[in-house]
């Protein structure tokens, strides 16, 4: 009895973890277009983010942009390294996990570079109206 109570608990432990594993496959296997949806995403907002500075410098030319601009400038060069880096990186290995993860994190921080560096307009303010209705 006490045996097979025993052998129970291993064969759930073991299914347990080829499930997990299978799961973090499965989840690693989706990475590389999700990282190619991504970079696209950054290459095609470059003009937008290059026209917000632009718009940006005329309407606030004292506020110093040099290192929004050099960010700029620099994300081609970070696209290219994190392209390199997928293409380098075997997905189906699960001790290289979190190299995945960190890769894909580099990616969609590019895909959301205006809002990463704050450079969405912010909501116009509005006064809120205190009266109190009797």
């Amino acid at each position: 009895m006490l045996l097979a109570v025993g052998f129970s608990a291993v064969m759930i432990v073991v299914i347990y973890r080829r499930e997990k594993r299978k799961r973090k496959l499965q989840g690693m296997a989706a990475v590389p277009d999700v990282v190619a949806q991504n970079l696209r995403i950054a290459q095609q907002n470059a003009g937008r983010i290059q026209q917000l500075l632009d718009d940006f410098k005329k309407e606030v030319p004292e506020q110093d942009l040099k290192n929004l601009e050099s960010n700029l400038v620099e994300q081609p060069n970070r696209i290219t390294k994190i392209n390199t880096d997928m293409a380098n990186l075997n997905i189906r290995n699960p001790e290289l996990y979190s190299e995945i993860l960190q890769t894909k994190d580099r990616a969609e921080a590019e895909a959301n570079f205006i809002r990463e560096h704050s450079m969405e307009a912010p909501a116009p303010y509005v006064k809120p109206n205190y009266r109190v209705s009797k």
